[in-house]
């Protein structure tokens, strides 16, 4: 069985990041989508003009894992479909910032422990 946890970060979040918890891909997708609990993050996320973080590791955290950096939404779905295909549970976080620049510089925090960090 698959197992899914979601952290999704809106720009002005208040408070704690909700983490969202699911044991199937297609529950995943769909809580993103808008079919799910929750408000539609996709359209959230089509309605303002914002960066998108999406980083994916296994559990437990393997400082392996995968950051896509874009402002197009239906890319951001695309890649999590692509990267939640393996049996072991991911962790999924997703975050909104206003600009490329916010957005790549938690990117190159999240990576920092990697030696390909830095030159």
């Amino acid at each position: 069985m698959k197992k899914f946890e979601l952290h999704y970060a809106e720009m002005n979040l208040q408070g704690d990041i909700p983490c969202f918890k699911f044991d199937e891909q297609h529950e995943l997708i769909n809580e993103i989508l808008g079919f799910g609990k929750s408000k539609s993050m996709m359209q959230k996320m089509r309605s303002a003009k914002e960066v998108y973080l999406c980083a994916i590791e296994n559990y437990p955290k393997d400082y392996d894992g995968v950051v896509l950096i874009d402002n197009k939404p239906e890319q951001i779905i695309e890649f999590i479909r692509q990267n939640t295909m393996t049996p072991t549970m991911k962790m999924i976080f997703l975050q909104v910032y206003p600009s490329y620049e916010e957005a790549y510089r938690v990117a190159l925090d999240m990576k920092e422990v990697s030696p390909l960090c830095y030159s």
